[in-house]
C-alpha cells in the first residue's frame, strides 16, 4: 500500500481549534506500527478542557490498527497530555519506550514512544 497522509481540523462551535496529521508509513528501522501523528495541535484556549483528548480518540478510532505515538521528553506538558490520554483510551494496555533510539530529534535527545493496537 502506497504512504498515504489524513489530515483532520479540529473545529469546536464551528470555530477552527487545531488539526490532527496522521500517516500510515513506517519510520525506517520501526516494523511495528501501522499509524503515527506527524502533527497534533490545539490552539491555547481550547487546551485543558477535553478537546484535544476527544480529536485524539475520534483519530484513534477512525484509523484501526498498531499505533506509535512519540513525544520529546523535554515538553513535560506534552508528555503528560499523551501518557494520560493514550493510558484512558487504551485502558493501560500499551508499551512506553522511554529514550526511543528510533525517535531521535535534532537536538541529541531520544524521544519517548507509546506503542498500542487499537483493533
Amino acid at each position: 500500500m502506497p504512504p498515504k497522509r489524513f489530515a483532520y481540523f479540529i473545529i469546536v462551535d464551528g470555530k477552527l481549534a487545531g488539526f490532527v496529521m496522521v500517516f500510515n508509513y513506517r519510520e525506517e528501522g520501526d516494523p511495528e506500527t501501522d499509524y503515527q501523528i506527524a502533527e497534533f495541535f490545539v490552539m491555547y484556549k481550547y487546551r485543558r478542557c477535553g478537546v484535544g483528548r476527544q480529536a485524539l480518540f475520534q483519530v484513534l478510532d477512525r484509523h484501526k490498527g498498531r499505533w506509535g505515538l512519540g513525544w520529546h521528553p523535554k515538553n513535560i506538558v506534552s508528555a503528560l497530555f499523551w501518557k494520560s490520554a493514550i493510558n484512558e483510551y487504551t485502558k493501560g494496555k500499551f508499551e512506553l519506550i522511554k529514550s526511543n533510539p528510533k525517535l531521535k530529534y535534532p537536538d541529541g535527545s531520544f524521544g519517548d514512544t507509546c506503542l498500542f493496537g487499537n483493533n
